[in-house]
Parts: structure tokens; C-alpha cells; sequence
């Protein structure tokens, strides 16, 4: 598992050419989530991650502005995943676990 003070570090360096992940099987875990918004196409075979960017776009964070509004809390942890494939993954969660293998 990824601790969670190096999870910004990976967030910010993420992307092609990431040397620790190029050619790995990554497995992501978003813990707690407060919400999750995907846009998915549909592959054949193994995708791949391009990026790791921390934020969401401003269109999920307008969706947040209402709950907030009503008092609901959100965790601090904002984060893009974009895949080869132009799938994009918007999460805001307590915790990212990244488990890279060979």
C-alpha cells in the first residue's frame, strides 16, 4: 500500500514516462468516497493510466456546491485519473491506496 504522505508527490510527478510504473499492473483504491464521476469508453484488453493529477474539474466541483451549502462535509483529497483510452475518473475521497506489481 502507498502511504499517504507520498500520495501527493505521486500525484503531482504521475503520467507518462513515470519511470516506477512503466510497464506495471496498477491497482487504485479510493477509501471513503464522498463522490465519483466517470466518463468511460469502452476497451478491449488493458487500459492504461496516462495521469494521476490532483483535482477535479470545476463542473464536479459545482456539484459539490449544494451539499455544501446544506452543511455536508468533504474529504480534502481531490484527484483526476485519465486513461489512454479518454476515460476520466474524478474521486474525492479520504484516502488513495496505489498498489503497483509486475
Amino acid at each position: 500500500m502507498l502511504q499517504d504522505a507520498l500520495v501527493e508527490p505521486i500525484l503531482r510527478q504521475s503520467g507518462p514516462g513515470y519511470e516506477p510504473w512503466n510497464g506495471k499492473r496498477l491497482v487504485i483504491v479510493a477509501s471513503d468516497v464522498a463522490i465519483s464521476e466517470q466518463f468511460v469508453f469502452g476497451v478491449v484488453g488493458t487500459e492504461t493510466v496516462d495521469a494521476i493529477r490532483p483535482g477535479i474539474s470545476p463542473d464536479v466541483r459545482e456539484k459539490l456546491v449544494p451539499a455544501k451549502q446544506m452543511g455536508l462535509r468533504f474529504p480534502e483529497l481531490e484527484f483526476t485519473v485519465f486513461l489512454h483510452s479518454g476515460s476520466v475518473l474524478e474521486v474525492v475521497c479520504k484516502a488513495l491506496h496505489i498498489v503497483v506489481s509486475s
